[in-house]
């Protein structure tokens, strides 16, 4: 069994901003797209051998980000008409990622590796990152849930 983490913190402040800038934001410049916390966990379980030196290994892995503003300015909802509120502010997430594999699987002379793996496994559908303008806002969200299978060769 092997367990992994990993946490990071960051403390964004805009300590000034130049008065043009703020005068074209009606006097508030937020900071964007910087969460205040990420983290990571993992774990991984290989049995012993099962067959040969062929063995069974199970990984599942976890990332978050905390929310996120994702507004440079009140402002923006004015001209926005207001419609972008529900991309204002992005609430934190877990995104969950898993695999599975055959490994050391002796194929003739050479040595391989069978895996089924699955990105985004509770299928989240936050947005990531967005995009204000005058006449309409972009978004880019998670990944959708995604499955695959892997075969690798040793040589």
């Amino acid at each position: 069994v092997t367990l992994g983490g990993s946490l990071s913190y960051t403390d964004s402040k805009l300590l000034s901003a130049p008065a043009n800038v703020l005068a074209g934001y009606a006097g508030v410049f937020n900071l964007q797209h910087r969460p205040d916390w990420t983290a990571g966990v993992n774990a991984t379980y290989e049995t012993p051998a099962l067959f040969g030196d062929t063995t069974l290994q199970f990984r599942a892995d976890g990332l978050y980000r905390s929310a996120v503003g994702m507004s440079i300015s009140p402002a923006v909802e004015v001209y926005a008409g207001g419609s972008n509120s529900a991309v204002e502010r992005i609430p934190g997430f877990w995104l969950v990622n898993g695999r599975i594999a055959l490994r050391h699987l002796a194929l003739g002379p050479v040595e391989g590796e069978l895996s089924l793996w699955g990105k985004n496994l509770t299928n989240r559908k936050d947005a990531t990152n967005v995009l204000w303008t005058p006449l309409a806002t972009a978004a880019n969200y998670v990944e959708p849930r995604t499955y695959g299978a892997e075969l690798s060769i040793q040589f």
